[in-house]
């Protein structure tokens, strides 16, 4: 993917787009020339002029042709340097399913762990049953779900696994990663309860208690401690600190010594008003705080926390600590019940390698190897993968053109750069036969400028208008071009098209484009409100003809100078998207709006954002839902004030994001109205969504693979066709 999931993208200095056509000396034994199979003499070499016309270039070359098929140099084993899409390609940032959380995680996650359901293949709405055979999901009006687990899956050790894995999994999500609630954030107000208490979410029942977390930073879904106090008589469930500390003890204990078959252990998962109930072995229960409507199934699909693991293998390996994520799981992985384990895993978290399960449960089941719609399901084609993240960009490139790599990708920069190294050593193959566009998807994304909203400029709506107003999006959209062809798409308002039409600009409202006389009057209005004014630096023309002078105040000349506005982002930045930051700053300076750029790291942004008084004056943020819901996934990270996300003191969007994070029937499409009405008009989001195409290099042979937008690609589903040269 060519983003991270759910925190910022970073920015970096302008990268000069230039296309450089290089030929990279071969390394002979990456890639193979294996004769047809009905040839059995020597083939005599031939050498001719041969035009190759095709996506990305076109060209006249002198080759050598020889008789035979092109493949991978070893059948077994594939080498996966696309960072799962990331560009520049990452290392994992986690080996464990239920903290792992950005976008590089994803093909590590479908390989070695599963969820009692999944979204299949490219599409964002169709599911398949994988650990659960089927599922109830209009039980008491949306609010439960019902899973028939099934009876023959095992973990990769041979562990059996059974509903009180699934329990298990979920609990230690939400306990473990109470720090930063990253993998646990998708099932707020669905599992468990971290609001205020007020709003649509608090209901007048067990289920709405949110004290331990506000007191304690305990995470546990809703009614566990009910149901530890009513089965063990401890007075855990009691709004007192005291309470919320016995509690985190008591579920340490529980989670760190696993034991289904202890009575006490078993009573208290089956203990029935709670948000997640395991009566017995192959059944599991989800009671929800509010119904889901016509989303119920996609939180279960995504990869944020649901993951099972063997719980056996955790607490060999440091059990489950509140707030402390556990250092093993986190550097060597969990045992999961996918095709795939985990072998080895090097520094910094590459390369990992991957074997195929030798006793995969589903291979011995004809109910899934029989149906191939089964896709996530299926036993491994290719018996090892290798994870690795190439140390430099030529590197990169060299592998996917020698064949040491069978994904790749690249930013479109190096579109060219990465098809003329490979098309010098095989010329046969145009570019589109090795860029994977349709099967890949196009992802909802949005380059967003967060912008807080409690201290001037950015608190005003005039301000964040002006700045909307001020952007080139022409020079800005440039970027995403190569050869005619566009990789990514800016859209209107705060949804895009990957969500479906359906939710996609209900308003009917014309794409942003630069308008400077609207910028100029409404970065004058907000200097007048606030007291501040900027110095026009060089003279320019407005959209109206009109001259500005260098010189000319704008805002309140009796008032004081506006300061640099800090603009902070994440390292490292998207190749693409270097150079657009830097492009804003001078839209801004064109006006006297100067700017600067500040870059810290993920978990230091993590704490800037975390209150409204570190959150940063301007925050550049790359954000894509991990599952369906474009409410509760897109909408609601954004416009609400919490971790990760502005900082809006707005009470009307406040109510209306609220009011919209559980829609039903009518109410979706209204919802999407009134959402990207309230990002518009209010100046928000400044940046529009975007749509991405995902851009994986892809050798021609490989076959099977197909990238969900929403949760990756899965290994399993990979095999391999020598294609003729």
């Amino acid at each position: 993917m060519n983003f991270t999931r759910r925190d910022a993208i970073s920015t970096s200095a302008t990268v000069a787009i230039v296309v450089v056509i290089i030929v990279i000396a071969g390394v002979a034994a990456y890639f193979v020339l294996i004769p047809s199979s009905n040839s059995t003499t020597t083939t005599t070499n031939t050498t001719g002029t041969q035009t190759t016309t095709s996506s990305g270039f076109t060209g006249t070359t002198t080759t050598t042709s020889t008789a035979g098929l092109y493949g991978p140099s070893n059948s077994s084993i594939l080498v996966d340097d696309s960072g799962a899409g990331s560009t520049p390609p990452a290392a994992y940032d986690s080996m464990d399913p239920q903290y792992a959380f950005y976008s590089q995680d994803t093909g590590m996650l479908n390989a070695v762990y599963q969820n009692l359901i999944e979204l299949n293949g490219s599409s964002g709405t169709s599911f398949q049953y994988v650990l659960a055979s089927s599922a109830n999901v209009t039980v008491n009006g949306g609010m439960t779900n019902t899973f028939n687990l099934r009876s023959d899956v095992t973990f990769s050790n041979g562990h059996k696994f059974s509903a009180a894995d699934v329990w298990f999994s979920i609990e230690r999500d939400l306990f473990m990663n109470a720090p930063s609630f990253i993998a646990g954030f998708n099932w707020n107000a669905v599992l468990y309860n971290i609001s205020s208490n007020s709003g649509p979410y608090v209901q007048a029942d067990e289920y709405s208690d949110n004290y331990c977390w506000n007191t304690a930073g305990l995470g546990a879904t809703a009614g566990v401690a009910d149901a530890i106090a009513h089965v063990t008589g401890l007075p855990v469930n009691q709004e007192t600190p005291q309470s919320c500390y016995q509690l985190a003890s008591v579920l340490s204990q529980m989670l760190s010594n696993f034991n289904p078959s202890n009575s006490t252990q078993a009573a208290i998962m089956a203990y029935p008003s709670q948000a997640v109930v395991a009566p017995n072995a192959t059944s599991f229960i989800a009671n929800y705080l509010h119904p889901l409507g016509v989303f119920g199934l996609e939180l279960w699909s995504g990869f944020d926390g649901q993951n099972v693991v063997d719980p056996a293998q955790i607490d060999a390996n440091g059990g489950v600590v509140n707030n402390t994520i556990n250092a093993f799981v986190n550097t060597n992985g969990a045992i999961g019940t996918g095709p795939y384990e985990i072998t080895s895993v090097g520094a910094g978290l590459a390369p990992v390698t991957f074997k195929a399960v030798p006793n995969y449960w589903a291979a011995s089941d004809p109910a899934i190897t029989g149906n191939k719609s089964m896709t996530d399901a299926q036993p491994a084609k290719i018996s090892e993968i290798i994870y690795e993240v190439a140390p430099t960009d030529t590197a990169l490139i060299q592998n996917f053109a020698t064949n040491k790599a069978q994904l790749s990708v690249e930013s479109i920069a190096e579109f060219g750069q990465m098809y003329s190294a490979f098309h010098s050593h095989q010329p046969s193959f145009s570019f589109g036969q090795l860029l994977c566009t349709t099967k890949c998807g196009a992802f909802p994304f949005g380059l967003y400028w967060l912008m807080n909203d409690h201290f001037a400029p950015t608190n005003t709506t005039a301000f964040r208008l002006g700045w909307e107003n001020a952007i080139n999006y022409t020079e800005y959209n440039l970027p995403n071009y190569f050869n005619g062809t566009a990789y990514y798409g800016y859209n209107v308002g705060g949804l895009t098209p990957a969500f479906g039409q359906a939710y996609y600009n209900p308003a009917n409202l014309s794409p942003f484009s630069e308008n400077t006389t609207a910028a100029y009057n409404y970065f004058n209005q907000a200097g007048l409100q606030q007291g501040w004014y900027t110095v026009v630096p060089s003279t320019f023309t407005l959209d109206n003809g009109t001259t500005i002078q260098a010189g000319t105040t704008i805002g309140d000349s009796n008032g004081q100078q506006l300061q640099p506005l800090k603009i902070y982002y994440t390292v490292p930045l998207l190749t693409q998207f270097s150079g657009q930051l830097q492009g804003i700053i001078q839209n801004l300076q064109v006006f006297g709006i100067p700017a600067t750029t500040v870059g810290v790291t993920s978990a230091e942004a993590n704490i800037l954002t975390s209150s409204p008084s570190t959150f940063p004056q301007v925050f550049v943020i790359g954000w894509g839902p991990d599952y369906q819901d474009p409410f509760l996934a897109m909408y609601e990270p954004l416009l609400l004030p919490s971790p990760y996300n502005g900082w809006y003191t707005n009470q009307t969007v406040i109510n209306d994001v609220n009011s919209c994070l559980f829609p039903v029937g009518a109410q979706v499409q209204s919802c999407a109205l009134k959402l990207e009405l309230d990002t518009v008009e209010n100046g928000i989001l400044p940046q529009r969504a975007d749509q991405i195409t995902y851009t994986f290099f892809i050798q021609p042979y490989v076959k099977g693979f197909v990238n969900n937008p929403f949760v990756g690609y899965w290994y399993n589903q990979i095999y391999y066709v020598p294609q003729p040269t």
